[in-house]
């Protein structure tokens, strides 16, 4: 009976929060299945007579997810009397309180209104479609991601837990999708999660991603994703959040809990006067080498090595070349203060040096010795992004790969796309071709004469060239895919949004000081790595310098490859990224 009552207590207060606040309920719904490809085929035009990914018309589940978070949280708004028009028309307003949830338009409109022009260039390219179907579903896909993008700004980013619970969600996801690629790896075939819609891959079946192996074939991991590849940029994403997440939460629910003034501010973890504010550190508050924190220790090692096998696993050498940027923008944001002259490669180089030196700033066999080792000095980040760099160039050595099938064979292969692009631009190069069209009109693009290959899979003649019919792909290249569909105008809107997500001038007309190099005094508040001793991590990293890092490791991937663009999951992942971005720009001025 006592068992029962708190089963149904249970319910009933999940069942309240699900009623007060049901988009956040279906937005978690849409994190646990947006990198599933459950979907229903609703319609396909055929390219050399088979089934073709890029000129379908698909419902996914996480389609499904998303649109019922978008329609609670619509009705939800109007019920409390939000409307975003009135948002977009609020002037007279103080620059600081400008900086509220939804007030976020006035002072992004180039954030919020370049993307959104994007889109209804989209819609309007469809007049000018050989298949306006396609290019219809294509610019609806366009318009459901920027739902999603302003969803995460106005909805997830400011509520600190369901921003904190999307990141433990993708970690969660980025373990489970590693055990799974490493798994199908081992056995060199699909598991049998086909109700999860596994692909079906071995060696023998042809169109598979494949590397060799003396001379022999092995699949590369996919995971539940529809490529290799994909798989690598999203473990991309998991891996430096897991390297991230106790830098960017592991205080924050000491704040609230302070009664001295820490020198440094906001940091309960100061290291001016520590000693009064010790009593609020997590790292004072167990002792040093308990059983506990040893557990733990394990467990995010063990998360950490897992998925760096597995992003060598697929080996997508654009995801791993783009995580290395990605850490080293994070780890060299972090050390080097901003305006400094000294280049980045000398700050690593004395910093590296230094990590042989005995640590004198912190007294000998204090207990603060070891953990400001860990928070504040370079080896407890080098560690991790030595560890995960090793691993990847230890498991290369070892397995011995084909060179040319890894690298030469994948670049021949492209420059097919290459070719086919920049024909497509040369003819259309204002207006574009409509979105959603490349593939459809590549045999008309195919400027290369015939390959001499063993055909074993229906082809078509394109333009002089014999295709098969799995080589109908986008142009690896998502900047030429862009402007090849929507011409010189999308490009220019598309570049200029991603210039606007990193300048930081998008905020400077939400401070009341104009800063400069005369009263930068006045704006060092503003200027987080002058509140930290020079030489030091910052206690909490910028949560947007993080995704920054993630974004640059993500245009590295869209330089050579597609998926970013015109695949579900890899649409998800960058909308995902732009919206967390956005939001975080903001958030972290607003602090």
């Amino acid at each position: 009976m006592y068992n029962t009552s708190n089963y149904m207590s249970l319910m009933q207060r999940i069942w309240n929060n699900f009623k007060t606040q049901p988009d956040s309920w279906f937005f978690y719904g849409f994190l646990l299945t947006f990198t599933l490809s459950i979907r229903k085929v609703l319609f396909f035009y055929p390219i050399a007579s088979q089934f073709n990914e890029y000129s379908g018309i698909y419902l996914y589940l996480s389609d499904i997810f998303l649109f019922l978070t978008f329609l609670t949280w619509i009705i939800s708004s109007s019920y409390h009397k939000y409307s975003i028009m009135s948002i977009l028309k609020n002037s007279n307003v103080p620059s600081r309180e400008k900086c509220s949830t939804w007030n976020i338009f006035r002072d992004k409109r180039g954030t919020f209104l370049l993307p959104l022009l994007f889109v209804i260039w989209s819609f309007i390219s469809i007049y000018w479609s050989t298949n306006p179907s396609i290019a219809f579903f294509r610019s609806l896909k366009l318009l459901e991601f920027y739902f999603l993008f302003l969803y995460i700004v106005i909805q997830i980013v400011p509520r600190g837990t369901i921003f904190q619970d999307l990141i433990k969600i993708i970690i969660g996801t980025g373990l489970i999708q590693s055990i799974i690629g490493i798994w199908q790896f081992a056995i060199q075939h699909s598991i049998g999660l086909f109700w999860l819609k596994e692909s079906l891959i071995s060696p023998n079946i042809l169109g598979v991603a494949k590397v060799i192996f003396s001379d022999t074939k092995i699949i590369r991991s996919y995971g539940l994703f529809p490529h290799p590849n994909v798989l690598g940029g999203f473990l991309l994403l998991s891996i430096i959040l897991t390297l991230a997440y106790k830098k960017l939460f592991h205080v924050e629910q000491f704040k609230n809990n302070q009664d001295t003034n820490c020198s440094t501010p906001a940091c309960p973890v100061g290291r001016w006067n520590n000693s009064h504010c010790e009593i609020y550190k997590p790292s004072t508050n167990v002792p040093r080498g308990t059983f506990s924190n040893k557990i733990h220790q394990v467990y995010y090692y063990f998360i950490l090595l897992i998925q760096a096998i597995a992003i060598f696993l697929t080996f997508s050498k654009s995801a791993i070349i783009g995580l290395i940027i990605g850490l080293l923008f994070i780890y060299s944001t972090t050390i080097v203060p901003r305006g400094t002259k000294l280049s980045v490669l000398k700050v690593w180089i004395n910093r590296l040096a230094r990590s042989f030196r005995s640590k004198d700033n912190v007294p000998r066999g204090t207990l603060l010795d070891k953990k400001s080792n860990q928070l504040f000095h370079v080896e407890h980040l080098s560690r991790k992004l030595f560890l995960i760099l090793g691993i990847i160039l230890v498991l290369g050595v070892i397995t011995k790969t084909d060179i040319n099938s890894l690298f030469i064979k994948s670049l021949d292969e492209r420059l097919l796309y290459l070719n086919v692009s920049y024909e497509t631009i040369a003819n259309n190069s204002i207006l574009g071709i409509g979105s959603g069209q490349f593939v459809l009109n590549i045999q008309n693009n195919v400027p290369r004469p015939p390959r001499v290959d063993e055909w074993s899979s229906p082809r078509v003649e394109a333009g002089g060239t014999f295709l098969e019919a799995w080589q109908f792909q986008p142009v690896h290249n998502v900047f030429l895919l862009i402007w090849s569909e929507l011409g010189l105008i999308g490009i220019i809107l598309f570049l200029y949004f991603l210039y606007k997500l990193f300048h930081v001038e998008q905020f400077e007309n939400m401070l009341d000081i104009k800063c400069s190099t005369w009263n930068k005094n006045q704006c060092e508040v503003y200027e987080p790595t002058k509140n930290v001793p020079r030489g030091t991590f910052l206690n909490n990293i910028n949560p947007a310098t993080v995704f920054k890092g993630i974004l640059l490791g993500f245009l590295f991937i869209m330089l050579f490859d597609h998926y970013l663009w015109d695949i579900q999951q890899g649409q998800i992942l960058l909308w995902l990224v732009f919206g967390l971005l956005a939001g975080l720009n903001r958030q972290y001025i607003d602090k």
